[in-house]
């Protein structure tokens, strides 16, 4: 290297783990089995953001609209070392996350 250079650091995303291994994040489309996980985030953004008593989802209205024949929503889950969140993306191409939380699968 070339006095004055210094080395370009890897994105967070490739950086290895302590042990020497990736971290081992996977990202999948949500399905009717993710709503209680689905149902649990969105609850508990609600809380941070001192909405809970503006939140109107339950389970079956997730499942209607987001799991049902002409689905409203689409989800993606993502887990990483036991810890597992999902983001959204909306018809209109919009998409945001929702949160994460301790994983509440069982996978």
């Amino acid at each position: 290297m070339r006095p004055g250079k210094t080395r370009a650091r890897r994105p967070a995303a490739t950086r290895r783990g302590a042990a020497g291994r990736a971290p081992a994040l996977s990202i999948r489309r949500g399905t009717a089995r993710d709503v209680p996980t689905i149902l649990a985030l969105i609850r508990g953004l609600a809380e941070y953001e001192r909405l809970a008593h503006e939140v109107e989802a339950t389970a079956a209205r997730l499942r209607r609209h987001g799991f049902g024949r002409r689905p409203y929503f689409e989800t993606l889950i993502y887990s990483q070392r036991g810890a597992s969140g999902i983001a959204r993306a909306g018809k209109s191409g919009c998409a945001s996350v929702v949160g994460a939380s301790a994983d509440t699968t069982s996978r």
